[in-house]
């Protein structure tokens, strides 16, 4: 059997994202936050991207919940 990819879902129950802050998320310094400093979903990407892992965040209209998603192939496991 060959092995599979290991996935990584973490959700929020929050307000969930604006079109145009799903485009920024991952840019440096951008924060929906007032006191946000913007280094936190860019660190996990450049983390992930390093590791060979896909990186995704999105909002589900139907249940409001925003989930970061990290995808590993199997070798890199």
């Amino acid at each position: 059997m060959a092995p599979s990819a290991a996935t990584l879902t973490v959700s929020d129950d929050g307000p969930g994202l604006t079109p145009e802050a799903a485009e920024a998320v991952f840019s440096p310094f951008f924060s929906t936050k007032r006191d946000g400093r913007g280094l936190g979903l860019m660190l996990i990407a450049e983390i992930a991207r390093r590791h060979h892992a896909g990186c995704t965040l999105a909002t589900d209209a139907a249940t409001g919940l925003t989930s970061l998603t990290l995808t590993f192939p199997p070798s890199h496991r």
